[in-house]
């Protein structure tokens, strides 16, 4: 029993993205529940193996087309403004 085949590992690789794939989408696209009205969301753990995933392959944002993490960091609040404008509490570290 040898080191595996490139193409081996190549199927493997293309396996856990398509797992990691169908079980986000899954996760967005489950229902509410019923006691508490609420979506589950995305749990971090996954969130946490897909980040894994894509920085152990060198991928930090989208290779073409609109980039979502632009979006993203267009939603995020601007810290110093916040601070500017006495609206941010800081914490001492001990």
């Amino acid at each position: 029993m040898g080191r595996a085949t490139d193409d081996s590992l190549s199927a493997l690789h293309g396996i856990l993205a398509d797992a990691l794939v169908a079980e986000i989408h899954a996760a967005q696209h489950r229902t509410e529940c019923a006691e508490c009205g609420q979506r589950p969301g995305i749990p971090p753990t996954l969130l946490a193996q897909a980040i894994k995933f894509l920085k152990d392959n060198g991928i930090d944002q989208p290779a073409t087309g609109g980039s979502k993490v632009d979006t993203l960091k267009e939603a995020m609040p601007d810290f110093d403004q916040l601070e500017a404008a006495g609206n941010v509490i800081t914490f001492n570290r001990k």
